[in-house]
């Protein structure tokens, strides 16, 4: 466990959240809101399953643009 602390308030962009993740080697992170009371705590795993879920996304349009491009026979 990390002797240091580290959070981010409910308002910060997910990019920054992580580039801190990143930066200071942490796993998890405590979200708080502008009272610092704890809303909720962003992980790593959280993070993989939310890329995860936008790469198939981004996987269905690319399948629906190239089957509107296919010639119809």
């Amino acid at each position: 466990m990390s002797k240091n602390l580290y959070m981010e308030n409910q308002d910060t962009d997910i990019a920054e959240v992580i580039s801190m993740m990143k930066e200071k080697g942490i796993r998890r992170v405590p979200i708080i809101d502008d009272e610092s009371r704890l809303c909720g705590i962003v992980s790593l795993d959280d993070l993989c399953l939310m890329v995860d879920k936008e790469q198939d996304n981004i996987a269905d349009i690319i399948r629906k643009q190239i089957s509107k491009a296919q010639p119809v026979h």
